[in-house]
């Protein structure tokens, strides 16, 4: 299966997805990690960890252009995906041959119904629309709306699955075999926002994102504390 490479820029930056998002609880977790801290070279941080621990703002997908948002969504595709049918996400490129086996193998297995798998309505839908702003130069975009037209989608498709991104990819087999249905669940998504269909995605209304790499310490003390659903810190 091929890693979607569209809109990660070359730039250092984090985010992390939340179902809700408590200030409180944030610094709590911080606090909390930064207690057991042993190392000495992580002591001189602390300061700075409990600053950002405080300033940290968690905001709807739609309070962020669609250029974050899709470069976000390109992130974490896999690793949803991985989520939606119980395979364990891949560490380091010796487990990525298990995960792509073991990925296909329950994507090929999965029972896709238009009317029940709306999530799956969702990624068809902002896999598209990542292909669509991406040929169209529109991916830099600092626009925060733009809703989802069945046009848009019914031209953009023979392309898309024709497409390198596509082409070869687990993904292309299953939205083949399922086009019809995947068209026909799209529509419950018309002249809805993107970042709404994203935060239908994600499960998940909040987003943080930042334009530096956040210190690990942060994700290790959101993680712990169950407090994000997906975190990721992308070294440019």
């Amino acid at each position: 299966m091929k890693i979607r490479t569209d809109f990660v820029t070359n730039s250092s930056s984090s985010s992390f997805i939340f179902k809700e998002f408590n200030s409180e609880k944030i610094k709590q977790a911080v606090e909390h990690r930064l207690a057991l801290s042993s190392e000495e070279c992580e002591k001189p941080w602390h300061p700075y960890l409990r600053e950002l621990a405080s300033s940290m703002a968690g905001r709807r997908f739609r309070e962020y252009p669609l250029r974050d948002l899709m470069e976000v969504y390109s992130w974490y595709c896999n690793e949803v995906i991985s989520k939606w049918l119980g395979v364990k996400m891949w560490k380091g490129w010796d487990d990525y041959d298990r995960w792509d086996a073991e990925l296909e193998q329950a994507l090929s297995e999965k029972v896709y119904l238009s009317n029940s798998d709306e999530k799956w309505n969702a990624l068809f839908i902002l896999d598209l629309y990542e292909d669509y702003l991406y040929k169209a130069d529109l991916w830099n975009t600092d626009e925060k709306s733009m809703e989802v037209s069945s046009e848009i989608l019914n031209a953009q498709i023979k392309d898309y699955l024709q497409s390198w991104e596509c082409e070869g990819s687990i993904l292309q087999v299953f939205y083949m075999n399922n086009l019809e249905e995947l068209l026909k669940g799209a529509k419950r998504f018309e002249g809805k926002e993107l970042a709404n269909v994203m935060e239908y995605f994600f499960g998940a209304q909040y987003l943080y994102f930042d334009e530096t790499e956040t210190h690990y310490l942060i994700s290790e003390a959101l993680e712990e504390a169950g407090l994000c659903l997906y975190s990721c810190c992308h070294m440019g």
